[in-house]
C-alpha cells in the first residue's frame, strides 16, 4: 500500500546531485539517519519529510503516490500544511 518513501528521496536526491551528507546538512538532519531512510531501516516523522522536501526544492507530496496525497483546491495538500516548528526531532 505505501510506497518506498526512502526510495524516493534517493531518487530525487541524485537528481539534484547531491550526496547524502549535502542533503542531511540542507535539511538539518543527520546523515546517518538519512542513509537509514533511504535504505527503509527508519520511518522518517512528518517534519523531516518537510525539512527533506525543502530541502530538495520539492512539495512533501513528491515522495507519495498520488493517491496517497491528493490534490486540495489545486493544490497539493501536503503545501497547504504547516511544518511543526515547536516539534524537537532526535533521530539518534
Amino acid at each position: 500500500m505505501f510506497t518506498n518513501i526512502g526510495g524516493n528521496i534517493r531518487t530525487l536526491r541524485q537528481r539534484r546531485g547531491y550526496s547524502q551528507e549535502k542533503l542531511s546538512e540542507l535539511a538539518g538532519i543527520n546523515a546517518k539517519y538519512l542513509g537509514e531512510i533511504e535504505r527503509g531501516e527508519k520511518n522518517p516523522t512528518a517534519s523531516v519529510i518537510y525539512k527533506l522536501a525543502s530541502a530538495l526544492r520539492v512539495s512533501m507530496c513528491a515522495f507519495f503516490p498520488m493517491d496517497i496525497c491528493p490534490l486540495v483546491n489545486h493544490k497539493p495538500a501536503a503545501d497547504i500544511l504547516e511544518p511543526f516548528p515547536s516539534r524537537q526531532e532526535n533521530p539518534e
